[in-house]
């Protein structure tokens, strides 16, 4: 599972958002582990990768904190996974409604693959692609889940909370 995030470490409201993303990967984590999994790997990937709450992440689960060499916001995934679930992942820059919308660090505006315009969620894909692993689950904002629909046909999406723009939303996190 990659986890992904933005936000800055000196606002208000940033030690709420580090425990509204754990709820999010412990729901997802739960399901995991209750259909099956054997294995759950948790990527923090937000700024340095050291932004979830250790301490409280499931127990069962492992996390990769901090940043390899090569496989960016999911580093640590190879053929072994049988999915890659994307949680916390944001539409690609210039989105509508899309909250802290990027393509990639926020430095890149557009990004295309085979001649598709990508953003973290369709960079994830080709990574996972390219090893045999499919995405089985994008949660976000609506904007992303409507991202994901149209790049990944049968994927199962979880919008969390509806963007206002870029900067705003309504959320089901508390």
């Amino acid at each position: 599972m990659a986890v992904s995030g933005h936000g800055n470490r000196t606002d208000p409201l940033y030690e709420h958002a580090r425990k509204w993303m754990v709820h999010d990967v412990n729901a997802v984590c739960e399901g995991a582990f209750s259909a099956g999994a054997s294995r759950v790997l948790v990527k923090d990937a937000h700024g340095p990768g050291t932004n979830l709450l250790a301490h409280k992440i499931d127990e069962r689960a492992e996390l990769f904190t901090g940043w390899g060499p090569l496989g960016s916001m999911v580093e640590g995934l190879d053929s072994t996974f049988d999915g890659l679930m994307l949680v916390g992942y944001h539409s690609r820059a210039g989105t509508e409604r899309g909250v802290l919308s990027h393509t990639f660090m926020g430095q890149i505006e557009s990004l295309r693959i085979g001649g598709i315009e990508v953003g973290e969620t369709g960079i994830a894909a080709a990574w996972a692609g390219h090893r045999g692993v499919p995405v089985i689950l994008v949660a976000g904002d609506e904007a992303v889940t409507v991202e994901a629909e149209e790049l990944l046909p049968g994927v199962t999406v979880c919008a969390v909370k509806r963007g206002l723009n870029r900067e705003s939303a309504i959320t089901l996190s508390r």
